[in-house]
């Protein structure tokens, strides 16, 4: 028998992820796995890579990704895997694409397109998580999946913005067993979007339990970022008191206008729950604005139909003008904290908004000679629905609070369509680093954010670390130099300092270069040493 082929990542700087204090060794990979740290003897015809003055870290897992369709269709987002990303996890928000029944299955993917993209070249014809993880082959990255709480609404319940019948959180319930037999690490909501955010908390508490005896996990895009944002995150402890399973809140920020430095206010009743005995994590990203798509802003009467529908109203003129006047009178609503005032264009298919890009609504408007209203209307209609807005909302302070966090983990929140809108898709993690080089945490806190707690948040025990016997999925980084280069105007460009980045023990980023290895695997739950 072959042996399998060994590598030897030679005289750098072990950060394990563990928290722990580095220190100087080697790290020997044979085929998929770590099989020896610190002060190896390598076998014959080992493979010797320097990497003196580098640091070894375990790879980076994103626990906040939308690469659900950008992994099927481009195999490799480059964006994420050259700054260091060797695990995904997918299904946020509550908005992909399985269970689905085929009437949910199409709506979850004409909804979720100003998202997730389109998905052009793939057969939809999965129902299952189990049907839908095996599409995932001949991939660069990992990926771990998230029950969407919405597509399972939309296919039992539909799009109707109402309480479902007992027959129905039954069925949906099923359905949660079900994708969780099949894989997943939890359940995911967006409860500002549709139809999560017509589904009462009770019924939110049915499917998390049903997510909890199956070990998962409760991830949570959480009701309102405005006004109420006190009592979302309230809600998110009780559906987590309630159903007995451990709690993550996604991108976790305190932002808008009268909140500068007070992050601390909104920690506390999570660290109050902690004390008491409940499971709660959260993600953040390194960003003070934030991003996502201009059809969430829609009013909630129109924003669940279907695109077709949607297009036809704003088309349509007594339509146009009643979707005018709403936006006028309630703004943005509570998906965010701030006014339309700080929104900018932050890109959209079929340069509907090239000449528009990076400008906030308000002088997007005036160039235009329009008003902000019909702006919107507009850029929906030309763009079919697919327009990205940057929301500038956020605290430098806040962020950075948020980030220190005991139990946080790093997520991007990564928008791959409408062309990468926001720098966090392409920077968060060298980012993170780039902080710790300037004192925010050390680079040993910061490498346990974006591996070892994420590991341990979702329960992955042979990834997140560096020892033996782990998945040998691992970036080598430049501590003096690594740092995002994406920015608001360029937030596609790439990260420097990140020379290789290796997933399940082969190289998919070498000297800077992607190396066409697609070596990346569908992860389960039970996944083990």
């Amino acid at each position: 028998m072959t042996p399998p082929h060994a590598i030897l990542l030679r005289g750098g700087t072990i950060v394990d992820g563990t928290g722990s204090p580095s220190y100087r060794g080697d790290v020997l990979i044979e085929g998929d796995r770590i099989t020896g740290v610190g002060t190896v003897i390598a076998p014959p015809g080992v493979e010797h890579v320097d990497v003196g003055g580098y640091m070894i870290a375990p790879g980076f897992i994103d626990m906040h990704s939308h690469s659900d369709l950008a992994l099927l269709s481009e195999s490799v987002p480059e964006v994420k895997i050259r700054q260091g990303i060797t695990t995904e996890v997918i299904g946020q928000d509550g908005t992909s694409y399985a269970p689905a029944s085929p009437e949910g299955l199409a709506a979850s993917r004409e909804l979720f397109a100003p998202l997730n993209g389109e998905g052009e070249t793939l057969d939809w014809s999965w129902s299952s998580v189990g049907e839908f993880l095996v599409r995932f082959q001949d991939i660069g990255q990992n990926v771990a999946y998230l029950l969407p709480q919405g597509t399972i609404r939309f296919s039992v319940v539909g799009a109707d913005d109402r309480v479902a019948t007992p027959a129905e959180i039954d069925e949906m319930c099923s359905l949660v067993d079900e994708g969780m037999r099949d894989g997943a690490f939890g359940l995911s909501t967006g409860l500002t979007y549709p139809p999560g955010a017509w589904t009462p908390t009770d019924e939110l508490v049915e499917l998390s339990r049903v997510a909890g005896e199956h070990g998962g996990i409760y991830v949570t895009h959480h009701r309102d970022y405005g006004g109420g944002l006190a009592e979302a995150i309230e809600e998110t402890l009780e559906i987590g008191r309630r159903a007995g399973i451990p709690l993550h809140f996604s991108h976790f920020h305190v932002s808008g206008p009268g909140r500068e430095g007070r992050a601390e206010e909104f920690l506390a009743p999570i660290e109050a729950a902690r004390a008491s005995g409940q499971r709660v994590t959260l993600d953040a990203y390194p960003y003070t604005a934030g991003c996502t798509t201009l059809t969430a802003f829609l009013p909630d009467w129109l924003k669940a139909r279907s695109g077709e529908a949607i297009l036809s109203e704003l088309s349509d003129e007594v339509g146009r003008a009643r979707v005018i006047e709403e936006l006028r009178v309630n703004g943005p609503g509570k998906t965010v904290a701030v006014g339309w005032e700080d929104f900018a264009v932050g890109g959209a298919s079929g340069g509907a908004a090239d000449d528009v890009r990076g400008k906030r609504l308000g002088e997007a408007a005036q160039a235009r000679d329009t008003t902000l209203e019909a702006l919107i209307c507009d850029l929906l209609v030309r763009s079919s629905l697919r327009v990205a807005v940057v929301v500038f909302q956020g605290h430098e302070n806040n962020v950075r609070r948020v980030l220190t966090d005991a139990e946080a983990s790093v997520g991007t929140d990564g928008i791959l369509a409408c062309d990468v809108p926001h720098p966090r898709a392409a920077g968060t993690f060298p980012r993170i680093l780039r902080y710790a080089r300037e004192g925010l945490f050390s680079f040993e806190k910061a490498i346990e954010k974006t591996s070892g707690r994420a590991a341990t948040t979702l329960g992955l025990r042979d990834r997140g670390t560096i020892r033996n016997g782990q998945a040998a999925d691992v970036v080598v980084f430049d501590p003096a130099s690594v740092a995002d280069t994406a920015d608001y105007e360029t937030p596609a460009a790439l990260p420097v300092g990140i020379p290789h980045v290796l997933v399940n023990g082969r190289f998919v980023v070498r000297d800077s270069a992607i190396t066409g290895e697609l070596p990346g695997r569908v992860l389960r739950p039970n996944d083990t040493l």
